[in-house]
C-alpha cells in the first residue's frame, strides 16, 4: 500500500477503535495533499499561459511527484501529469522531452484504459 490508500486504511482502523481525533487529523492531512497537487498544477497552468516554460514544467513535475506519492499506480491522474509535462515541453519546442512524457502518459493510460480510449487517441495525435 502507498500514499492515500495506506492513510485511508489507517483512518478506518482508528475510526473502528474510537480514535476519532486521530482519524480526523489523517483526513485533514489527506485533504491537504490533494490541495497541494491542485495548487502545483494550477501554478503550472499559470506559468504555461505566461510562456515561462521552465517554471511551468517545475510545477507540473511537482504535481507528478505528489501524485506518485499519494496515489497507487497505475492511476489516470499520474498519466494526466505526464501529459501536462509533455504539452509544456511541446510548447517550449523541446520535442524529445515532449515525446518521452507523452509516451509515459500513454503507458500509464494503457494500464487502466483500452487502447481506443479518447484520451489515448488524443495523446497519440499529439506525437
Amino acid at each position: 500500500m502507498s500514499g492515500d490508500i495506506l492513510k485511508r486504511h489507517h483512518m478506518k482502523i482508528l475510526l473502528q477503535i474510537g480514535e476519532y481525533d486521530k482519524a480526523e487529523r489523517i483526513f485533514l492531512q489527506m485533504d491537504h495533499e490533494e490541495g497541494r497537487i491542485s495548487v502545483a498544477e494550477l501554478k503550472g497552468n499559470f506559468y504555461l499561459a505566461m510562456k515561462q516554460y521552465e517554471r511551468d514544467i517545475d510545477h507540473y513535475k511537482q504535481s507528478l511527484k505528489l501524485r506518485q506519492k499519494a496515489l497507487l499506480a497505475p492511476h489516470q491522474d499520474i498519466a494526466k501529469s505526464y501529459s501536462a509535462i509533455a504539452m509544456a515541453y511541446k510548447f517550449w519546442k523541446q520535442y524529445p522531452e515532449s515525446v518521452d512524457y507523452y509516451q509515459r502518459a500513454i503507458k500509464q493510460y494503457n494500464r487502466t484504459l483500452k487502447d481506443n480510449h479518447p484520451l489515448i487517441i488524443q495523446i497519440k495525435a499529439s506525437l
